[in-house]
């Protein structure tokens, strides 16, 4: 028999980087990739089993570009 899984209110949530290294846009919507990590972390931050999503810096500039947008939708 397969061994009992523990429930999901008793596990320790998840919390999750997403690396990125951002350029000069000027807004969220030049880039597919841009848009592509802004629905994941959405939908990372909506699962039950996520505490906190944050973006991982890869690239020279100490933040995102503010044209793009990420921190209106609740990420910064």
């Amino acid at each position: 028999s397969l061994p009992r899984r523990a429930p999901l209110m008793h596990m320790k949530k998840l919390r999750v980087g997403i690396s990125i290294a951002f350029g000069n846009e000027k807004n969220i919507w030049n880039s597919g990739i841009h848009q592509n990590i802004a629905f994941l972390a959405q939908l990372l931050q909506a699962s039950p089993l996520v505490e906190r999503v944050w973006f991982l810096n890869a690239g020279p500039d100490d933040a995102p570009p503010p044209a793009l947008g990420f921190d209106a939708l609740g990420f910064n």
